[in-house]
């Protein structure tokens, strides 16, 4: 063959690979107001920065060649603030995006790859469960059952799931995995969907009363955020990789330092001295941080405490705190649940740690005194120690 004869073929496939399920699967997604698989890799990710991986693979399985162009699923490399990430994101046009065996090996090879490069995963879900046949039998859940997981559970890199739209199997899995989940209002997340379900109960149930976001970020506390469209949902994704270092062996990044977000000198009085007087903790948080900014992580669940990402000094702290606003901040077990998760993601990549309990009011004003008088020597919670990674305060 030609060399401009085989430029050619290499460009017929390739356009055919990123047609994804074709023109009219295409067009019904956006009058929808959905953004498909391609379309969600670019907006995450820094313009003109993703390197696909598999962009030709297609089914295994004879006569699906032509119906599974990428085979269901965009994975790739790109920069996110010009840091590097790994991507998946599963297109929904081509058979829903199931789970097979050539999809389930490409993820499982992007994620190995990250791993070993010591670059974050970012997954980007919406997909219908396992495909049959690929998944019929032993043998089939044998092909490809453990290798999507590969190194995701030992917390060498991190890990944040962006649950996109109905999502069952495959994908919850890999959101139970993850350090960080991310919820669009409208999407769904179960092991099998309501249609799985009503035929091996007769029960019937929608997919916001199976596993919508009010159950998984109020109830189940699965989702650490909820976003109203896929683009706040991204870009909260955004917002979390900004705080979490690239691999566990690495500090958090650093960003430039700004001014408190409230008047330190006055921060006393956002605690009452009366005992029976509840009291805003993230008031307090807020004020503490940089430009006041925080990001609350389960904000929905377990509200007796607050777990929060913040900056101190340009530093990525977790602040950890019980909320008096909420049964005047006693712990409950969803509050529990709530601080372990925030802890061990802490922990697992080098995040010092705040803690504040609710205690008597003048040891209150002790602590915030003590934490004041730290801040103005610019060694608040413990800066003079952060060149030391990793370390826990």
């Amino acid at each position: 063959m030609a060399w401009d004869d085989r430029l050619k073929n290499f460009r017929a496939r390739r356009d055919k690979a990123r047609g994804m399920g074709g023109p009219e699967r295409l067009a019904k997604r956006a009058a929808e107001g959905k953004l498909n698989a391609r379309e969600r890799v670019d907006k995450l990710l820094d313009p003109g920065s993703f390197l696909e991986v598999g962009t030709f693979n297609v089914s295994d399985v004879p006569g699906q060649e032509e119906a599974t162009p990428a085979d269901s699923k965009i994975a790739g490399f790109g920069t996110i603030a010009g840091r590097p990430v790994a991507v998946c994101s599963n297109d929904f046009t081509v058979l829903a995006a199931t789970s097979s065996r050539v999809a389930s090996y490409k993820e499982a090879e992007a994620k190995a790859l990250a791993v070993r490069r010591g670059v974050p995963i970012v997954y980007l879900a919406e997909a219908g469960g396992a495909r049959m046949p690929d998944i019929m039998g032993a043998a089939g859940i044998a092909s490809f059952g453990n290798s999507t997981y590969y190194g995701t559970r030992k917390r060498r890199v991190p890990m944040v799931t962006a649950i996109l739209g109905q999502a069952y199997g495959l994908p919850t899995w890999n959101a139970c995995l993850s350090d960080v989940v991310v919820m669009l209002k409208g999407a769904s997340m179960a092991v099998s969907g309501p249609r799985v379900l009503e035929l091996a109960t007769g029960e019937q149930v929608s997919p916001e009363d199976l596993g919508g976001w009010k159950v998984h970020a109020e109830e189940t506390g699965f989702a650490d955020a909820v976003g109203e469209t896929e683009d706040e949902c991204l870009d909260l994704v955004r917002r979390f990789h900004a705080y979490l270092p690239s691999n566990a062996k690495q500090p958090p990044p650093r960003q430039e330092a700004r001014e408190p977000g409230g008047d330190l000198a006055t921060i006393a009085d956002l605690v009452p001295e009366a005992r029976n007087r509840a009291y805003d903790m993230t008031k307090l948080i807020r004020t503490l941080a940089d430009g006041g900014e925080v990001f609350q992580v389960k904000e929905r669940f377990g509200r007796t405490i607050v777990t929060a990402l913040a900056r101190i000094e340009g530093h990525a702290v977790g602040f950890l705190a019980n909320q008096p606003m909420h049964k005047a901040g006693a712990c409950d077990a969803d509050g529990c649940d709530k601080a372990i998760s925030f802890l061990c993601l802490c922990d697992s990549f080098n995040i010092p740690l705040v803690f504040h309990e609710v205690i008597d009011p003048a040891d209150t004003r002790q602590v915030i005194a003590r934490f004041l008088e730290l801040s103005r020597t610019r060694s608040a919670v413990g800066r003079h120690r952060l060149a030391s990674w990793p370390t826990k305060f």
